[in-house]
């Protein structure tokens, strides 16, 4: 999954609301078993969101990009709502199907 926002929108926890969604779209409307998250090292702001929306990091995969190693966080079906403090799903975040899951 992945999301790219402008240097004004981001610290609104826009990031968290997107990669939620995206996860929970990807678990309810398909068959993953699975999502990853895959930023550079350096990227701690994406990891940190990855991180507080319940992902893990994954270490036997391999994944570069432009010659650089990524780090992988995964998220699987049953970590969906494990969201930790940082990100907020207040009341005008409501992807159809979440009262169902």
């Amino acid at each position: 999954m992945g999301w790219h926002l402008r240097p004004d929108a981001r610290r609104h926890g826009v990031a968290g609301q997107i990669g939620h969604a995206l996860a929970h779209h990807a678990f309810v409307s398909g068959d993953a078993a699975a999502v990853y998250l895959a930023a550079p090292a350096e990227n701690r702001e994406a990891l940190t969101v990855g991180r507080r929306l319940g992902m893990r990091a994954v270490d036997d995969l391999m994944w570069t990009h432009a010659g650089a190693r990524l780090t992988v966080l995964e998220m699987a079906r049953d970590d969906l709502h494990k969201v930790r403090p940082g990100v907020s799903l207040d009341g005008s975040y409501d992807p159809e199907g979440l009262i169902d899951w």
